[in-house]
């Protein structure tokens, strides 16, 4: 027979052959408990099959955290995204920008940055987006989502380019929307969802947070303008700049927050007012201010014992002849559930809805895909919505099928910025 040594040294080959077939999924199980190392993280366009992928694609998945159809789902959304889109580079040059994304299960503590979530999960981000080839060579328009699950942090890093677009700001707000489907551990819905606002991003549609108020804007024009006025102050100008910036990104993100508030209470509200009888009002259809509180003068009840406020109805019939709430033809989805109630309720619905859509249009919609993300997911349809947004991006897209290549475009992340938060 053969000699204990050779047998031994034999099994490791074949122990060897079988790790390199499955794509290494030994080390997988091992990093999976440890942490992954800086830089151990497998390439998804050289080792597809560590990744958790059929094809290669810009997505890792080595613990296998997501399932094997959201892993499809997300890495569909990357090709459209790079089929669809479009970006001047620096030498003048059209491209089109490329997207990311990694998740594992911890970070090695041996690779952690002074103890500072933010700036490891940020050195990770980087480090994949070098190595991995994100984006065009000389371009510098890739975009790098990487989440770290037991360590509760995930990081968008952009590169100078697709910084211009993908902002700091919108960073963070797409990280920020993730972090309820986070903590519920819906991996699968949080992963897809953000890729599909980094895709609204890119094309240039309305995304929560990426049109300044006036001051941001004000500020943001000074920013941009102030070392060209005068160089000889170039370094104070970008010592203001940064400051700034932060001060415009700060104004920006507490507007947002404060309306997309505005816009939860508002939504609150009308479910509570539906619920009640359909006479026994307590706000305005119309403003959806409530009667006792609000500043409009009077309320008028029409015929049908509808009441409004005077100024608001007023303001109404100069348009329109009925009463909106008895009104029948205001076209717009409702959830299954509300369908099966009596048909004098479903009016009111959809009236609600539209008034919703009107007064907050960056948060609600019931027609336009392109806000689709915005919305607050009422009627508890969101997981349906989900999935119909990305039917609709896939159903638009001209390259969102087949295979992406076996490689990333070849560039990296110098410079650039990103945004990253905990949940």
């Amino acid at each position: 027979g053969m000699p204990y040594d050779k047998k031994r040294a034999f099994g490791a080959l074949i122990g060897i052959l079988i790790f390199q077939q499955h794509g290494g999924t030994a080390n997988n199980a091992a990093a999976a408990v440890e942490g992954w190392r800086l830089g151990s993280i497998p390439n998804p366009y050289e080792q597809k099959h560590a990744c958790g992928l059929e094809e290669a694609g810009g997505l890792c998945d080595p613990d296998g955290i997501l399932s094997p159809e959201a892993r499809v789902k997300v890495v569909n959304v990357m090709r459209a995204i790079r089929a669809d889109t479009s970006v001047k580079c620096p030498d003048g040059s059209e491209k089109s920008f490329e997207v990311g994304a990694a998740l594992v299960n911890r970070m090695h503590p041996d690779d952690w940055v002074s103890g500072n979530k933010k700036e490891t999960t940020k050195v990770f981000a980087q480090e994949l987006g070098d190595r991995w080839g994100i984006g065009d060579l000389g371009c510098n328009n890739g975009v790098l989502l990487f989440l770290s699950i037991q360590d509760r942090f995930a990081y968008i890093k952009t590169a100078v380019v697709s910084q211009t677009v993908m902002t700091d700001s919108c960073s963070e707000m797409v990280i920020d929307s993730m972090k309820p489907l986070l903590k519920g551990g819906q991996y699968d819905d949080a992963l897809l969802q953000a890729v599909l606002q980094i895709n609204d991003v890119l094309k240039g549609k309305s995304f929560r947070g990426s049109e300044p108020t006036s001051l941001p804007f004000m500020l943001h024009f000074m920013l941009n303008n102030l070392c060209i006025i005068n160089m000889l102050f170039i370094i104070a100008c970008w010592k203001l700049r940064a400051v700034l910036t932060r001060v415009a990104w700060l104004l920006d993100y507490v507007t947002n927050l404060c309306g997309r508030r505005r816009a939860e209470l508002d939504l609150r509200r009308e479910q509570t007012e539906l619920e009640r009888s359909e006479f026994d009002q307590t706000m305005c259809p119309i403003c959806l201010e409530q009667f006792a509180t609000s500043a409009h003068a009077g309320r008028t009840i029409l015929s049908c014992r509808h009441k409004f406020h005077s100024a608001c109805i007023e303001s109404w019939v100069d348009q329109q002849t009925n009463c909106p709430l008895c009104r029948a033809d205001i076209e717009g989805p409702i959830a299954p559930e509300d369908e099966t109630r009596p048909q004098d309720f479903q009016p009111r619905l959809r009236f609600y809805l539209s008034r919703l859509e009107h007064r907050h249009p960056l948060y609600f919609t019931t027609s336009d895909s392109s806000n689709h993300l915005l919305t607050l997911g009422r009627n508890d349809g969101y997981e349906k919505n989900l999935q119909s947004f990305y039917e609709s991006v896939m159903s638009q897209s001209s390259g969102s099928s087949g295979s992406s290549g076996c490689s990333g475009g070849g560039g990296g992340f110098g410079g650039g910025g990103g945004g990253g938060g905990g949940w």
